[in-house]
């Protein structure tokens, strides 16, 4: 016999919270989200010449990269005392350029095998990109693995991106959320670092997050030999209820 629902969701449960635990024994950590359905070749900028240093191998990626028979959804998670810190919980719709207040709003994504969809509609990128909109798309691009959770974040490795994984930024004045492949200096203009936090779709009861979520940051995180992507400075993860804010810097390691 199958497993009931409230067993599935039990147990995607316990492999996301075994995912905050065992990224506090690596000094990796990761990131991603989505709020555009198509990718304008405008808003795609490409460099042949980037050769970026090669990341985490595919063996030794952390945290959870599967969890079948469960939907996530994301919300974007901004700097500390930045503008959109100020405008409260965003989460991502993937079928707009505009991001809901409410969970009720936000898209259902899977994650399977390190491969993050919507609708059978997939995050993946061509090589030799700077950047992109975050977003899925029916056409397939080379780069469509690995996706992970580490410590109620999601995070996106190759050893084509800077460092090994991707970063994310968004534009306060448009709300536009980006992909960003490189260092931060190829990123859009005024293009400021935000987080993407993953929750259970199941944990998204009367437009709110329920508390006591298993995949949240639950202290500070260890930035024992990490760096941002600047090459100077490392932060600290700060946890605010069930909804973190995040200290500049914080996820821009490897």
């Amino acid at each position: 016999m199958g497993l009931s629902h409230r067993a599935k969701a039990v147990a995607a449960a316990c492999l996301l919270a075994f995912s905050a635990q065992a990224s506090t024994t690596t000094t990796s950590s990761l990131t991603t989200r989505g709020s555009l359905t198509s990718t304008p070749t405008s808003d795609i900028i490409s460099s042949t010449s980037a050769t970026p240093p090669s990341g985490p191998s595919s063996s030794n990626i952390p945290g959870v990269t599967s969890l079948p028979d469960a939907s996530i959804i994301l919300n974007i998670v901004p700097p500390r005392d930045s503008i959109n810190d100020k405008k409260g919980t965003v989460f991502i719709d993937a079928t707009r350029p505009t991001n809901p207040s409410s969970c009720t709003g936000a898209t259902p994504f899977n994650l399977t095998a390190g491969r993050l969809s919507s609708n059978g509609e997939h995050l993946s990128s061509d090589r030799d990109v700077l950047y992109k909109p975050f977003g899925v798309s029916s056409r397939p691009h080379p780069i469509s693995t690995t996706f992970s959770v580490v410590d109620g974040f999601l995070r996106w490795y190759n050893d084509g991106f800077y460092r090994g994984r991707a970063r994310y930024c968004q534009i306060a004045s448009t709300g536009l959320l980006y992909v960003a492949f490189h260092i931060d200096k190829t990123w859009p203009v005024d293009c400021v670092e935000v987080d993407v936090a993953v929750h259970l779709a199941a944990q998204c009861q009367g437009g709110e997050i329920v508390p006591g979520g298993p995949i949240l940051p639950t202290g500070p995180v260890s930035t024992t030999d990490v760096e941002r992507a600047t090459g100077t400075g490392v932060g600290a993860i700060g946890v605010g209820g069930s909804t973190p804010t995040v200290a500049k810097g914080s996820w821009d390691e490897l």
